[in-house]
C-alpha cells in the first residue's frame, strides 16, 4: 500500500472510531430522552383514558374543555439514526481523504527530486536536485505537521457541525418532553377531577407513576395520594397542602397553580426529591359524590430541571477539542512513520562515497513516491557507477594509445641522438611528423569526446543532411530523394559523416554509398561499402571506445577504435541513433525538422545534392 493510502487509512479509521464512539454516546442519551418522553406521553394517555371510563361509568359526558392525549411523535429515532451514522461514516471518510490530500501534496517534493534525479547522468554531474521551499505559510513547516494540521481543521468541521445538529436535537427533545409532562400532570389534574366529581375514588388515577405526583385532600380530613406522596406524607405526619372550601360546583375553565409557601417547599424538597419548585403545583377544588368536598394538588415533576442542551455543551466542546487533537496526533504519526523509508534512503545515500562500487539505497515495499524516488535513486546510481567504470577504462585506453606513438616518437629521436652521424635525418624528420601527427589526432578526438560527454543536447539551427552528404560525391557514390532537414550543429553532422565515410574507405573493396531519405517524422543518413561487413555480435561493441575489431587491427592505419565512438555520440547529441546492420550498412535516424527555407549557412536547403 502506497504512503499516501496508508495515510489516509490510518487517520480516516481512528477518525471512524472516535466518532462511532460519540455517536454511540450520543444516541444512548437522545434513546433515553426519548423513553422518557414517550413515557411521559403514555402516563397522560392513562390519565385521559382514566376520565372517559369515569365519566362513562357515571352515564355523563366528558366536558369538552377537557384536553386529549398529545399526538404525533416530538422525534424520529429512525430519522436521528438516518443522519448520525451515515453522518459518522462520511465524517471519518473526509478526514481519510484530507489526509491522503496532504500526504500527496507533501510528498510532491519526492517526486519533483525523482524526476530531476532521473535525468542526472555522468555528463550532468554539475547539475543539483532542486528542491522547492516555499518561504511563507505551513509550507515552511514539516511534512507531518502539515498532515495533522490539515486532517485537524477539517475534522473540527463536520465535529463542529454535528454537535450544532446534535445540541439542537436535544433541545428540541427537552422541549417536548416538558410539554409532555406537563400534559400528562394535566390530564390527571382533569381525570382526578372527573372522578372525584361523578363520585370516583382518586384511585382510578393511577397512583404508582412518577411522571406526576397528586395528593388529594377531602373536607372530612381523609387523604388519597399516589404511592410517593403517601409515603412522603406519612413521614410527614399529614398531606403537604390545606382541606378545600366547601364548593358545590366545578370550574372546568379554570385551571390554576397553587403557591407553595417557603417551609412547606423545604419539606417538600426533603421527603420527595422529584419536586422542583418551578415545576408547579396544579389546583382544584370539586364538589364530591357523597356531598363533600374535595381539593386536588398535581404535582408536575421534571426528569431534567434544566435543559441538557447546556450540560452537553460541557461535555462536547472539551469532546471535539480532544478529537481534533487526537485526530491531528494519529495524521502526524502516519505521516512521520510512512515518510521512515525516505529518511533511511537519506542516510544510506549520504553514506554512498565516490568508490560505492555496488551499493545501493533500499528500496520499500510500497508502491508509491517513495518506492519510485529510490528505484530512480539506484538507476541513478548505476549510470553513474558505468560511466565511471566506462571513463577509468577511457582513460586506461587513451594512456595505452598514447603510449604508443610517444614511445616511438621517443626510440626514433633516441637512436638519431645517439648515433648522430649515421642518421638518416630527413627520416627521422619524418617519422617524428608522422608519430605527432598521430598523437595530435588521438588527441583532438579525445578532447572531441571530452566535449560530446560534457555538452548539453545540441540546440543548433536547421541542417540539410542532403547537403553534408553532398560534399563527399569526389569520395563515395552519394544518393539522395530531396531534403533531409534536421535541427544540429553543421560541423558535428559533418564529422558524423566523415568518420563513417572514413571507416567504410578503409573496408571497403572498390565502392562506398552514402544515401539520405526522409519520411514525415524522420531523416536518415546511411554509409554503405562493398566489404565484408561487421559480425551481428560485434555491431554493438564496435561502437565502443577504443574498440577495432581483429580485421581492422590489421589493415587500419593509425586508426585509435575512436571514429565510431565518436560517430554514435553525434547522432546522440542530436536526438538521434546510429546502428550498424548487416553489409557493412550504418545508418544514423534523425528527428526530422520543419523547412525552414534556409540551412544553417544561409544556403537553400532543398538543394539538389551530387550523384
Amino acid at each position: 500500500m502506497s504512503t499516501k493510502a496508508r495515510i489516509a487509512v490510518a487517520a480516516g479509521l481512528i477518525a471512524l472510531v472516535v466518532f462511532a464512539a460519540g455517536a454511540v454516546w450520543l444516541r444512548l442519551g437522545i434513546g433515553e430522552m426519548y423513553d422518557g418522553y414517550e413515557k411521559t406521553k403514555a402516563a397522560g394517555g392513562e390519565a385521559y383514558e382514566a376520565a372517559l371510563e369515569a365519566a362513562g361509568r357515571a352515564g355523563k359526558p366528558l366536558p369538552d374543555v377537557i384536553q386529549g392525549p398529545i399526538a404525533g411523535e416530538a422525534l424520529s429515532l429512525a430519522k436521528v439514526d438516518w443522519f448520525l451514522w451515515p453522518g459518522v461514516v462520511v465524517a471519518a471518510a473526509l478526514v481519510g481523504f484530507v489526509a491522503w490530500a496532504s500526504a500527496a501534496g507533501a510528498l510532491r517534493p519526492v517526486e519533483w527530486m525523482r524526476w530531476q534525479a532521473a535525468e542526472i547522468t555522468a555528463g550532468t554531474l554539475d547539475r543539483r536536485i532542486d528542491v522547492p521551499v516555499r518561504k511563507l505559510g505551513i509550507g515552511r513547516l514539516s511534512i507531518a505537521l502539515r498532515a495533522a494540521l490539515a486532517a485537524a481543521l477539517i475534522a473540527s468541521g463536520p465535529l463542529v457541525g454535528g454537535v450544532v445538529w446534535l445540541r439542537d436535537t436535544v433541545n428540541d427533545l427537552y422541549d417536548a418532553r416538558v410539554g409532555a409532562e406537563a400534559n400528562a400532570a394535566l390530564q390527571a389534574y382533569d381525570a382526578l377531577s372527573v372522578a372525584l366529581t361523578f363520585g370516583e375514588p382518586a384511585s382510578v388515577v393511577n397512583r404508582y407513576t412518577d411522571v406526576f405526583l397528586y395528593e388529594v385532600v377531602h373536607s372530612d380530613g381523609r387523604v388519597e395520594s399516589s404511592d410517593r406522596m403517601a409515603a412522603a406524607e406519612e413521614a410527614n405526619g399529614g398531606p403537604f397542602l390545606p382541606k378545600p372550601r366547601p364548593t358545590t360546583t366545578v370550574d372546568w375553565h379554570r385551571y390554576a397553580t397553587y403557591d407553595v409557601d417557603e417551609a412547606t417547599s423545604a419539606r417538600l424538597r426533603v421527603l420527595l426529591p422529584e419536586f422542583v419548585d418551578p415545576a408547579g403545583v396544579w389546583s382544584r377544588e370539586v364538589p364530591t359524590g357523597s356531598g363533600g368536598s374535595a381539593a386536588i394538588y398535581v404535582f408536575e415533576i421534571r426528569a431534567f430541571p434544566e435543559n441538557p442542551a447546556a450540560a452537553t455543551d460541557d461535555l462536547l466542546i472539551p469532546g471535539v477539542l480532544a478529537a481534533v487533537v487526537l485526530i491531528g496526533f494519529v495524521a502526524w504519526f502516519a505521516t512521520t512513520r510512512s515518510l521512515r523509508p525516505v529518511g533511511r534512503i537519506r542516510e544510506q545515500a549520504s553514506e554512498i562515497g565516490s568508490q560505492a562500487g555496488e551499493s545501493r539505497v533500499s528500496q520499500p515495499p510500497t508502491r508509491d513516491a517513495v518506492a519510485r524516488l529510490a528505484t530512480t535513486l539506484n538507476e541513478m546510481l548505476d549510470r553513474l557507477e558505468s560511466s565511471a567504470k566506462a571513463q577509468r577504462q577511457f582513460i586506461a585506453d587513451a594512456a595505452h594509445e598514447l603510449r604508443s606513438p610517444i614511445s616511438g616518437l621517443r626510440t626514433v629521436l633516441e637512436v638519431a641522438a645517439d648515433h648522430p652521424g649515421q642518421a638518416d635525418w630527413p627520416a627521422v624528420v619524418g617519422d617524428a611528423v608522422l608519430d605527432t601527427q598521430r598523437l595530435q589526432d588521438l588527441t583532438e578526438d579525445l578532447l572531441l569526446l571530452a566535449r560530446l560527454d560534457s555538452a548539453l543536447p545540441s540546440s543548433g539551427g536547421q541542417v540539410d543532411l542532403a547537403e553534408v552528404a553532398a560534399a563527399y560525391g569526389a569520395r563515395a557514390e552519394v544518393r539522395c530523394d530531396g531534403p533531409a532537414p534536421v535541427m544540429g550543429e553543421a560541423k558535428q553532422l559533418d564529422r558524423l559523416l566523415r568518420n563513417l565515410v572514413d571507416n567504410a574507405t578503409r573496408h571497403a573493396v572498390s565502392r562506398v554509398t552514402v544515401t539520405t531519405r526522409s519520411t514525415e517524422d524522420t531523416a536518415v543518413l546511411e554509409v554503405a561499402d562493398d566489404g565484408p561487413g561487421i559480425p551481428e555480435a560485434d555491431r554493438i561493441r564496435v561502437f565502443d571506445r577504443f574498440t577495432r575489431l581483429d580485421e581492422s587491427r590489421d589493415s587500419d592505419a593509425g586508426g585509435a577504435g575512436l571514429g565510431l565512438a565518436i560517430a554514435r555520440e553525434i547522432a546522440v547529441r542530436h536526438g538521434g541513433t546510429l546502428v550498424a546492420g548487416d553489409h557493412a550498412v550504418f545508418t544514423a535516424t534523425f528527428p526530422r525538422a520543419r523547412e525552414s527555407g534556409k540551412g544553417e549557412d544561409g544556403s537553400s536547403a532543398g538543394k539538389t545534392c551530387q550523384k
